[in-house]
């Protein structure tokens, strides 16, 4: 199995989606923000990067705009996984 990255600030949610991917049988590498993230892919190549958009230091946004700049990541998939992003997308 190849390699996905968990970010997220939250740490229940990170352990949570870390341990299913886990169970899948993929490596997972996870980061508590943005920055953190940047420092993984300094030394790693995940194929999935899982994200949450609000995060202190570096949000999802930026960190998904920062990814899709670095020639070495640009077959990575980036997932976004936000409660922000349920909540701007329903219509009640």
């Amino acid at each position: 199995m190849f390699e996905v990255l968990v970010v997220d600030n939250h740490p229940l949610i990170r352990e949570y989606v870390s341990t299913l991917l886990s169970k899948q049988g993929y490596k997972v590498l996870s980061a508590e923000d943005g920055l953190a993230a940047i420092d993984v892919l300094r030394t790693c190549s995940p194929k999935v990067i899982f994200v949450d958009l609000v995060m202190p230091n570096i949000d999802g946004r930026t960190f998904c705009r920062i990814v899709r700049r670095l020639p070495e990541h640009a077959g990575c998939f980036l997932v976004v996984l936000s409660a922000t992003a349920a909540e701007s997308t329903n219509p009640g």
